[in-house]
């Protein structure tokens, strides 16, 4: 199992690269504003291929379903409304 692997860019919903310096919400603050780990990591998960979106897993859960095949090689848009609801300590159901 590699211990890393590249992901795709991720994309705000106008088309702009999401970075810290522009104001995208960071793991760090979904922790802080108290969002379910679980359902951080299914959405990230939900991105790069491995489940559905609106699971809720665990990092070793996933390392288990892991296909770097299945990752995405285009950049994947993340839409406001899922990392609010991550931030507010729901599930995105997309």
């Amino acid at each position: 199992m590699p211990r890393f692997h590249h992901v795709p860019l991720l994309l705000g919903p106008g088309g702009e690269r999401l970075a810290k310096r522009h104001g995208a919400v960071t793991i760090a603050a979904l922790r802080a504003a108290g969002a379910d780990p679980a359902a951080v990591v299914g959405y990230l998960a939900a991105l790069s291929g491995p489940v559905l979106q609106g699971t809720r897993i665990t990092p070793r859960e996933l390392v288990d379903l892991w296909d770097p095949a299945r990752v995405p090689r285009h950049p994947v848009r993340v839409d406001p409304r899922d990392l609010a609801a991550l931030a507010e300590g729901r599930v995105p159901r997309g």
